[in-house]
């Protein structure tokens, strides 16, 4: 049998780049290593190197950058960091190698392209490739080899001790060894772990995990603008790994529970919603989403597909983030994608389908009941009972033939497909991906697909230039239907889908005896509602987005140390927007004959040129110093226009064009641009591997501000202290590593800005200048405000990272306070002034203050592993100041006809302004007593007097906490068994509140929009004399005591515990031409645990709950396939 020699593999990556990239670089190198015994290519080759004063590592690094070969060799044998000087020309490898390694006790053997280094003893080691057929196999090992974490670790070493017989692990970190007995001793070595030694001792099966080498720890995080080695990290920063291991259809679903301090809010079951992110809080009533960097350029484009993604990295802290300046305000989330790597092609396959479900779904009340309770409502309020709902007179009214809410509602099937390949070879690497991602919505005629292309590449032309491109399409298209109570516009807008399935009666079928939509009752004994089924049907849109990202860019080599770095990037996205609204012709509430089509159109695009330049030194064994300084441009342009053509004769499908419409409303047409110019620079420098320092300072200008307010100017400091390197802990055995950071930055905010507020352009009015009609022209809609001046957010951190017990224990904690300057917001002016568009002034001040805590513990238990790890936050936030004559800041979120949303000083943002109560009158005679509520009666809410005039008004409200949670937890475990694995994702929030809107509009027939419509089945815990312990007050038609008022009754806790996702998958041993095969399932939101009556916890819309969307219960089975 011949053996194959398979030694340590030379490489730089795993020192520069994080497990993630080790793996896919080291899964490239099992189709290198074909071991021949031919010397042909090593004595042509001839090579010119001169190098001062480098490592072992550089030298070979540059021998395999000029040459085929690829060097082999046992990790703990050699000294790859000493210091060597060497000039040669022209000359043979063999003769570099030799003077290269004449004073080591390293020798070496070229083996056609591959180079095996191994330790002199006694003698030169000469490795032959040779037939080993006629050595005896007398034991054969199986075994894997993975981290801490139980992830395998591809291309480890394996080698059986006193020989060089040895192997290296597949994709999924097996092997397969035959050594000479069973009493074998392997060693098992990999790049930045500790090598172990495990006794064979008559095991056909072995399971060994390596832990993370203290000393070589260079797992490497990509930060703004470069890396940095994790354990030089200065800042608050965390790094999200392994997205694709669970079902995830968007990158932002990835991030939820998985980094302190983050907080993503679902967008429900809509399948066309996109989870909103918010780093450390809400400080302004600008809008706070996070920059996207896409390997290196700001990312404005559509969604991510998380197949593309190889690590992901979140900037939280001023730090970290200032050096984007103005861009960054709401942290940064860097991204970079997969890359290509010299080898044999590569095919990674991705796949998973289920289908999603409402978790929640609402109930209504059925034929009987809704007589019932609308009849108790009458009575409730004295007034005579709808003869419709008597049983007696008309008994068919009385029978349930529909459960609306159930029509609506449907399981939709999920389909993703992924297909990745990579390659390459010294000079040229790339990698391409195309995916297929697919999910019909939990509501009828509701879904959303996306399609995502990406490329990119680079070649390395010489020794000094490389020149790259990174290029994706995204194509997203979907549809989905209203939900709440206010609609685009801001308008109040009572037919959400949802509220109007509880509102339907159900005595009534959904198609006629013809097949047609029934017609819904308009007699006042049912209300008067939409179709819920028809509406749905009838959806008609065409909303597709298409984004091209691109990015070229080159990087040279000035001088050792010196590098030049300039790229193009272009965000292109376009939209097409259809919308036909058909005629209803059923009698129902949006009963209609007319018909229309809108259409829209729209154009964006930014484009970015950025040149940077970085020196990197070191002075003696102590300094190390690097700089950054750079300049970027930005551009940003969008154009839109829209047209709606009314009166189609035929509403076929294939005529529903705007060709077809008779009458057509004046066309809009969008025009917008503005500019960002930045300098910007950054100092690293670290003192004996024990002090670092970070400073970095940007200055920005912008076209949106004046000359005198264009520029502003964003520094930041950063100070880290090892104290595990000092004397006092250096030798210490229970900490591993200790690091004390503290940090200061300003950055700025101009993004609640439009392009133009210092001088607001003219705009297309409609007047009436001495006439009886409308007459159209231009005028100005807005007030300029040539004073406005950027919005500052100043954030000091505080934090501490250790790993304890030969780090079994990570731990890390943060403190941070972060102030917003200078609130950006508009003045209210008289509706006198005649524009629709208030001035913006600076006019406030917002502080967020919080603690960040992760802790995680792994152990190692033979064949079985774990890892457990949390992550809590709690962020505290206050309005500190206002100014410029605003006392508060109003807000339009609504539901129904509440307005419940109001910011003062000294209350967090966006906070609930309501007027309390205090609970329920039991009798007549307490309600009488209380004579601020002259016409309050027994089932009433009793309302608190605060101001104590003897008014119940809204001058007695009171400030009631905001939607934000006080505290975001998650909990994640890992857990391998042999081939199976299992993971357990707990995700919750506790101390945020919602604004129950939907209980408000289904449930009281006062505010349900739609006289004696059916109400949801929570009518049926309402106070009556039978029921005196509910603590919903009773029902009533004519609601004299205003019981449905803005108030905090409607408001709920929204704390919540949600199995957000549990994976169970099993990996198969190696098959033929298969390096990894996994199958595994998964379910997403499969419990929570919640007191809030409403649809779902996870209320958007800054906590207004209007019954929109609620979250869907996902089941899939997926695959995972390299070949």
């Amino acid at each position: 049998m011949k053996k194959e020699i398979k030694l340590k593999k030379f490489t730089s990556f795993p020192l520069k780049f994080d497990l993630k990239m080790k793996i896919t670089t080291l899964f490239m190198i099992v189709f290198l290593f074909q071991l021949q015994a031919k010397e042909s290519y090593a004595q042509k080759t001839k090579i010119s190197i001169k190098l001062e004063n480098v490592s072992f590592e550089n030298v070979l690094n540059e021998i395999e950058s000029l040459t085929e070969f690829k060097f082999l060799f046992n990790y703990d044998e050699f000294d790859y960091e000493k210091t060597v000087s060497i000039h040669a020309k022209k000359e043979r490898i063999s003769s570099i190698l030799k003077w290269l390694f004449k004073d080591s006790n390293m020798s070496f053997k070229v083996i056609d392209k591959q180079i095996v280094l191994s330790r002199n003893q006694n003698s030169t080691l000469k490795i032959e490739p040779t037939d080993h057929s006629s050595v005896r196999q007398e034991f054969t090992v199986n075994g894997t080899v993975s981290d801490s974490n139980g992830q395998p670790l591809p291309g480890a070493n394996v080698l059986e001790k006193g020989t060089t017989n040895g192997t290296q692990t597949d994709f999924d970190g097996k092997f397969l060894l035959t050594v000479q007995n069973s009493n074998s001793i392997l060693i098992v070595s990999y790049l930045g772990f500790e090598t172990k030694e495990i006794p064979v001792q008559g095991r056909s099966q072995i399971k060994i995990q390596l832990e993370e080498d203290s000393a070589n720890l260079d797992e490497v995080v990509i930060v703004g603008y470069g890396s940095v080695a994790k354990k030089d990290l200065t800042g608050a920063v965390t790094v999200v790994k392994n997205i694709t291991n669970r079902a995830v259809t968007n990158t932002e679903e990835a991030l939820q529970g998985n980094a302190a301090g983050v907080t993503v809010t679902s967008a429900g079951g809509d399948p066309t919603g996109v989870p909103r992110v918010r780093i450390r809080g809400v400080g302004s009533t600008s809008d706070e989403s996070p920059l996207w960097i896409v390997d290196g350029v700001p990312y404005y484009g559509g969604p991510l597909n998380p197949f593309d993604i190889e690590t992901l990295t979140v900037l939280k802290d001023a730090s970290s983030t200032a050096i984007y300046g103005v861009r960054a305000a709401g942290g940064v989330i860097v991204v970079t994608t997969k890359k290509g790597k010299s080898g044999d092609l590569v095919f990674d396959f991705n796949s998973f389908t289920g289908t999603q479900s409402v978790w929640n779904k609402p109930k209504a009340l059925n034929a009987a009941q809704h007589a019932e309770f609308q009849n108790l409502a009458d009575d409730n309020s004295g007034t005579p009972r709808e003869s419709l709902l008597d049983g007696n007179l008309n008994p068919e009214n009385l029978i349930s033939k529909t459960n609306w809410v159930n029509e609506i509602f449907r399981s939709g099937l999920i389909q993703n497909y992924d297909l990745g390949i990579r390659g390459g070879t010294d000079k040229y690497r790339f990698a391409s991906s195309i995916g297929f991602n697919k999910k019909e919505g939990t509501l009828l005629n509701t879904e959303a697909s996306r399609i995502s292309f990406r490329i990119n590449s680079d070649l390395k032309v010489n020794d000094k230039l490389k020149i790259g491109e990174n290029i994706s399409y995204t194509r997203t298209k979907g549809n989905s239907a209203f939900t709440g109570t206010q609609d685009a516009d801001g308008e109040a807008a009572y037919i959400g889908v949802i509220s109007q399935a509880i509102k339907a009666p159900t005595h009534i079928s959904i198609y006629d005896e013809n097949g047609g939509y029934t017609n819904m009752p308009d007699a006042a004994g049912f209300g008067f509602t939409i179709h819920p089924v028809a509406t749905l049907n009838r959806i008609d849109v065409e909303n597709i987005q298409e984004d091209l990202f691109g990015n070229i860019y080159l990087d040279y080599t000035i001088l050792d140390g010196l590098n030049f770095k300039s790229s193009f990037g272009v965000n292109f996205k376009k939209g097409s927007f259809k919308e036909f609204s058909p005629r209803v012709p059923e009698v129902a509430r949006n009963q209609t004959s007319a018909n229309s089509l809108q259409v829209a159109n729209s154009t964006q695009t930014d484009l970015s040129l950025e040149n940077t330049i970085t020196y990197n030194t070191k002075i003696s064994d102590k300094h190390d110093l690097k700089f950054l300084g750079g300049y970027t441009l930005q551009s940003f342009s969008r154009k839109a226009t829209s047209i709606l053509g009314k009166n189609f004769p035929n509403e076929a499908d294939n005529l529903r064009e705007l060709v077809n419409a008779t009458e057509f409303d004046k066309p809009l047409s969008i025009t917008d641009e503005n500019s960002l110019v930045s300098y910007f620079g950054r100092l690293n420098y670290s003192f004996n591997d024990k002090y670092l320092l970070t400073a970095s300072i940007r200055r920005d200008g912008t076209s949106r501000l004046s000359s005198e307010n264009r520029w502003g100017t964003f520094p930041s400091a950063a100070f880290a202290w090892k104290l595990s390197e000092e004397n006092f802990l250096k030798d210490s055995k229970t900490f591993n590593s200790v690091k004390l950071r503290t940090s200061w930055g300003r950055i700025g905010n101009i993004s609640s800005l439009s392009s133009y507020p210092t001088d607001v352009p003219l705009a297309v009015t409609r007047s009436v200048l001495n006439t009886s009609s409308f007459v159209n022209g231009f005028a100005e809609d807005g007030i300029s405000n040539p004073d406005i001046k950027w919005e500052t957010s100043e954030q000091a951190n505080i934090g501490l990272d250790m790993s304890l017990l030969d780090r079994k224990i990570n731990f890390t904690v943060d403190y941070f306070i972060k102030d917003t300057k200078d609130l950006i917001l508009r003045l209210p002016v008289s509706s006198l002034v005649g524009v629709q568009n208030e001035p913006f002034v600076n006019a406030g001040n917002v502080r967020n203050k919080g603690v960040e805590l992760t802790l995680s513990y792994q152990k190692n238990e033979g064949d079985f592993t774990y890892n457990i790890s949390g992550n809590i936050s709690k962020i505290k936030n206050e309005l500190v100041s206002l100014g410029n004559g605003i006392t508060e800041i109003g807000d339009l979120t609504q539901v129904g006809t509440h307005f419940p949303i109001q910011s003062t000083i000294g209350q967090p943002l966006f906070s609930f302004y309501l007027i309390e109560t205090d609970g329920i009158f039991q009798s007549d005679a307490e309600a009488t007593a209380y004579t601020a509520q002259p016409n309050a009666v027994a089932g009433d809410l009793k309302f608190k007097d605060n101001n104590n005039d003897g008014v119940i008004s809204d001058l007695d409200s009171r400030y009631k906490g905001s939607a934000f949670p006080d505290f975001t937890y998650a909990l994640n475990g890992n857990f391998n068994y042999k081939n199976f694995d299992l993971s357990l994702f707990f995700q919750g929030v506790t101390g945020s509140k919602a604004y129950n809107g939907f209980k408000l509009t289904t449930v009281y027939p006062a505010q349900s929009s739609v006289a004696y419509a059916n109400l949801s089945a929570d009518a049926i815990d309402t106070w009556h004399p039978g029921n005196t312990g509910s603590s919903n007050f009773r029902l009533s038609r004519t609601d004299p005591n205003d019981n449905i008022r803005k108030s905090d009754f409607w408001l709920e806790d929204t704390s919540y515990l949600r199995l957000k996702n549990i994976t169970i998958g099993y990996t198969f041993s190696k098959i033929k031409s298969i390096d990894r095969l996994r199958i595994y399932t998964t379910g997403q939101n499969v419990f929570t645990i919640t007191d809030y009556s409403g649809l779902d916890p996870e209320v958007a819309n800054r906590g207004i709950d209007g019954g929109q969307y609620p979250v869907s219960r996902v089941f899939t089975l997926g695959l995972n396939l390299s070949f």
